[in-house]
């Protein structure tokens, strides 16, 4: 399963790009190499129980270009709006999430992606019931690298490393103080607050 997530987020980045009209001899240099295979690319597996009185993840946006998520029970919710809406799984399909990265990327274009904002809710004990599973792939920039913005004549600008701006979107996004999420320990800053 691992394989052939990891190798749908390449698909899904391609056409989205493609779609998005970006030129395609930019692809490799705009994304650190990410729409190659190259750049962070990771697989989660997520076991959210039902015995935690919490969320079963907090409200946050992803920080790469493309998530590609499987679950087969409800839990994921969407901030529409200013509203939890549920998106149920449907059996046999994959649920896509653009990511800040991505969302830089095209801001500048006439259909801007927009990263998402998502949580699980908790998991309610119920007699029968399992645990939640979900498992996702992820194509993010690489931590040491260069972020750009994709522009409507079909260049495309360096605007930010990709350490500060991990830095300012954990920080914006996480409630939890995972501020040093997805940045690599080379770009990590002291902190002054143990983690």
């Amino acid at each position: 399963m691992t394989e052939q997530m990891s190798a749908l987020t390449l698909v899904v980045l391609q056409a989205a790009m493609t779609e998005l009209g970006i030129v395609r001899r930019l692809w490799s240099e705009i994304t650190g190499g990410a729409v190659d295979g190259e750049g962070t690319h990771w697989f989660a597996a997520n076991h959210y129980r039902s015995d935690r009185a919490q969320l079963g993840c907090a409200p946050h946006k992803d920080t790469g270009f493309v998530t590609v998520l499987y679950n087969e029970e409800p839990g994921l919710e969407a901030s529409v709006d200013g509203r939890w809406v549920p998106i149920d799984p449907v059996p046999d399909h994959f649920i896509v999430n653009f990511g800040g990265a991505f969302e830089l990327l095209t801001a500048a274009l006439d259909r801007p992606v927009r990263a998402i904002l998502h949580q699980v809710r908790q998991c309610k004990p119920e007699q029968g019931t399992d645990d939640r599973f979900s498992f996702a792939a992820f194509a993010n920039p690489p931590a040491d690298g260069t972020l750009y913005q994709a522009r409507q004549d079909g260049s495309a600008v360096a605007v930010r490393t990709c350490a500060d701006f991990l830095r300012e979107f954990n920080e914006q996004t996480w409630s939890d103080r995972h501020v040093d999420f997805g940045i690599g320990q080379q770009a990590v800053t002291s902190s002054t607050e143990p983690l």
